[in-house]
């Protein structure tokens, strides 16, 4: 596991949700938006995520 809080890049030109996550009852929006976010972000090209962007 690294250290840094960088999210790895993916290899996809594409957002997919997982159905599981997405009818979770136990999720709020908020969890669902985020987990989205956070796969849509990593799927662009020579960008950088870190874990700080979204702590509150």
């Amino acid at each position: 596991m690294q250290t840094t809080g960088k999210f790895r890049n993916k290899k996809a030109t594409f957002t997919a949700a997982s159905n599981v996550m997405l009818f979770d009852e136990r999720l709020d929006m908020d969890t669902k938006i985020l987990h989205n976010m956070i796969n849509y972000y990593i799927s662009i090209p020579d960008f950088t995520l870190y874990k700080g962007i979204y702590k509150r």
